[in-house]
């Protein structure tokens, strides 16, 4: 009764749960739901930061979702940039350095435009402003966001500053668990 009344609740829901954007990793898990925690785990500069960023995009334009990506790691602007680089199919180093040509300049700002027609909400949170797992939770209420992403989270503070940092990150996954 439990799997069925879920699986018929689901099937008459508008409310899609979060997904990865990748179709494999997407139909094997089912995609994610509220209380879920998911880890990326690597080496520096192996592409964590663009994965989680597409993963916030594809939620945020393909399935309408309010997204709050919070970085630990990078400004703003940085994040800003990366975001409306992957959202307009451009060149993420020409818009750093102001290289575009004129018909790329066109395009982006074509596209910079629609962003703003998208449905759902994105923000993007420099983690300096947000840096416990109760702010940022009470950050992502506060503005009905479906999806956070954190880049950096084993940076995010915990309220015991005692705890060693692995520790300290396996209670913050706790705690987003118990929040979700």
């Amino acid at each position: 009764k439990l799997v069925l009344g879920t699986y018929y609740k689901t099937l008459t829901s508008n409310a899609p749960g979060a997904e990865f954007g990748w179709n494999y990793m997407d139909s094997m898990s089912g995609g994610c739901l509220p209380g879920d925690v998911v880890s990326f785990v690597g080496r520096p500069a192996m592409g964590k930061s663009w994965l989680m960023l597409y993963i916030a995009l594809h939620n945020w334009v393909k399935l309408h979702l309010n997204v709050l990506f919070v970085s630990m790691e990078m400004n703003v602007l940085a994040v800003a940039q990366r975001c409306t680089s992957m959202y307009a199919h451009t060149n993420i180093s020409q818009l750093k350095l102001a290289g575009y040509s004129t018909s790329t300049m066109g395009l982006f700002m074509d596209k910079t435009a629609q962003m703003e027609q998208e449905p759902g909400k994105f923000y993007v949170m420099d983690g300096n402003l947000a840096a416990s797992a109760n702010h940022i939770y009470s950050l992502a209420q506060q503005l009905s966001c479906n999806v956070i992403c954190i880049d950096g989270a084993y940076l995010v503070k915990h309220p015991n500053s005692k705890l060693d940092r692995f520790t300290r990150v396996a209670e913050n996954v706790e705690l987003f668990t118990q929040m979700g």
